[in-house]
């Protein structure tokens, strides 16, 4: 049964367009369709040849700078996720070219508020975008990854300059996704098609990702203490219910659990598609309790009595 919800969630995800792709400004999205294009065609080739033909779209390190601000804005730390994807693409096609001064007003207006940090925020990235126009052709940097794992150490060195923690990891798995997989913009083509590389991308584990996981029953043949500690208690509940009495809803928190998350998605076999399906399925149908018109309704376990804070 959690095989078959993962299957459901794995096909929603690949029947989807990604939150960042969707949201962003007409013009790039006109120049991701070249660098698919480019790479669906020559991905067979040596890299030189599609290197060469990479450098003649105009705007392919526009798309990187974007990708690379949008990544910090997620990275900020309070910040909810969706609220940025659905503000940042307006903002930065004002935005024009780029300054220390306009992307603070751009972050200002996302964040709706002024203080001295986020001005350490924005110096932060506009170094960061200096060290990446650097490197020579910062779009090379990323074509020639061919290991996952090394990747996101280059993405956690040269993009987030080596800081960590909760909302960095969110924001350096954002950057990721976004280059190694088929369905966005696979500039890591070595990686986006192989599928032991994608196997091995951890997911972030978002609140939408979590709720789904744990609401949808995905969880449950995995073999952990965890695991059996938490059917447990949704088996007491579910008993409880069906005796007619007043419940009380199992409430897990996120960070107890984003190793099991993890986890759920890894044996999905595709976990970029899993994290895309869950997030879609969690924010439009889980969330909202549109049970029954829900993409994977069929074989969900409605545990709707999970709470994930």
């Amino acid at each position: 049964m959690a095989e078959a919800v993962r299957e459901a969630i794995v096909k929603t995800g690949l029947s989807v367009e990604d939150r960042v792709l969707a949201t962003m400004p007409k013009a790039l999205k006109y120049t991701v369709v070249q660098i698919k294009s480019i790479i669906e065609t020559y991905k067979n080739s040596d890299i030189s040849t599609i290197i060469n033909n990479l450098s003649n779209i105009k705007d392919i390190n526009e798309i990187i700078r974007y990708i690379t601000i949008l990544a910090h804005l997620v990275a900020y730390r309070g910040v909810k996720a969706e609220e940025v994807l659905e503000t940042f693409s307006r903002e930065y096609e004002e935005l024009g070219q780029i300054s220390a001064g306009k992307l603070r007003v751009l972050v200002e207006k996302i964040f709706n508020k002024k203080t001295d940090d986020i001005g350490n925020f924005i110096n932060n990235i506009i170094k960061v975008l200096n060290s990446l126009e650097y490197k020579k052709g910062v779009y090379v940097w990323i074509v020639k990854q061919r290991k996952l794992e090394a990747f996101e150490e280059e993405v956690r060195r040269y993009v987030f300059r080596n800081n960590g923690g909760n909302s960095v990891d969110r924001g350096v798995k954002l950057f990721l996704r976004v280059f190694i997989d088929k369905n966005n913009i696979p500039l890591a083509y070595k990686i986006a098609y192989n599928k032991q590389e994608i196997k091995k991308y951890k997911i972030h584990g978002d609140f939408y990702t979590t709720l789904v996981t744990m609401r949808s029953g995905a969880f449950e043949d995995i073999k952990s203490p965890s695991v059996d500690r938490l059917k447990q208690r949704i088996a007491k509940t579910l008993v409880c219910a069906s005796r007619g009495k007043r419940c009380e809803n199992v409430r897990i928190r996120i960070r107890s659990i984003r190793g099991l998350v993890r986890s759920v998605a890894h044996i999905s076999g595709d976990p970029v598609a899993y994290e895309r399906g869950a997030y879609h399925i969690g924010k439009n149908y889980c969330a909202r309790l549109k049970c029954d018109e829900c993409p994977i309704r069929n074989v969900c376990r409605r545990y709707i009595f999970v709470d994930v804070k």
